[in-house]
């Protein structure tokens, strides 16, 4: 059986893929938008929706009987892909990482290692910020002085985000609810709706519209602050990942 954890392009493209060849598997994402970004009416993938800790993890790949696991979480999700790189690995499980080409270095960006630095740096300058990190990330910047007025924010369209943001004090009038990627008109839109002076994002690669937020940025005469990776992970593509389900499938036929 074959578990793949996504909630992310390249979950969703492999998942694709698994119901087109007819392969049964588990497709494990955290939330209800990870499912909604899912193929509708799958006959062959069942999608178990919630979050698991590593004991969890390793229960459900007991229950479900897993050879093989994918894993196809987001590259900011560095607990949750160490988690399941346990599970799998204590039970003998062969496990697959799904890695995302970073968007590359831009020479005009400033880097930071974590949310709590940039908005520490943010609180030294001066000029309003569109902040696109997600909703998770906000209580970082509630730091900065001013923020309720100074921050406007892009997050997913979901109750719960809206919720967190709310609570944290953001306006109503600063928060933006959209669905990306984004282009890099829609993102120079953003910009000036928010009239800023500095872009926040983390490094989402292509599949995250990183290289239209770096173009936007530049057009808007924007400084763009760039959280990195947790990790410099690595890992293999959605082709390459598609070759090892292909493989892993023709032994298993090959057994008698």
């Amino acid at each position: 059986m074959i578990v793949l954890f996504g909630g992310t392009t390249e979950g969703r493209l492999l998942t694709q893929r698994l119901e087109a060849a007819h392969l049964p598997a588990y497709v494990c994402v955290a939330t209800a938008y990870g499912k909604m970004v899912l193929p509708e009416n799958m006959r062959f993938c069942r999608v178990r929706e919630g979050r698991m800790d590593e004991a969890a993890m390793e229960i459900f790949f007991r229950k479900t009987g897993a050879s093989l696991v994918l894993d196809a979480t987001h590259p900011y999700a560095d607990l949750v892909s160490r988690n399941i790189r346990r599970a799998a690995g204590r039970l003998g499980l062969d496990y697959v990482r799904i890695g995302r080409p970073t968007g590359g270095e831009a020479e005009d960006a400033v880097y930071f290692d974590s949310p709590r630095e940039t908005a520490a740096y943010l609180g030294g300058c001066s000029g309003n910020v569109l902040l696109t990190t997600g909703s998770k990330e906000l209580a970082a910047f509630t730091g900065v002085e001013d923020f309720a007025e100074r921050i406007y924010i892009r997050i997913l369209p979901l109750k719960n985000s809206e919720e967190t943001a709310k609570r944290l004090g953001w306006r109503e009038d600063h928060i933006c609810m959209k669905k990306g990627p984004f282009s890099e008109e829609e993102n120079m839109a953003a910009i000036r709706w928010a009239g800023a002076r500095y872009l926040v994002t983390k490094d989402s690669g292509a599949a995250g519209g990183m290289p239209e937020k770096i173009s936007a940025a530049r057009r808007c005469g924007c400084t763009l602050l760039v959280i990195r990776r947790p990790v410099q992970e690595t890992g293999v593509s959605v082709e390459q990942a598609w070759e090892i389900v292909r493989e892993a499938v023709r032994k298993t036929e090959e057994l008698p």
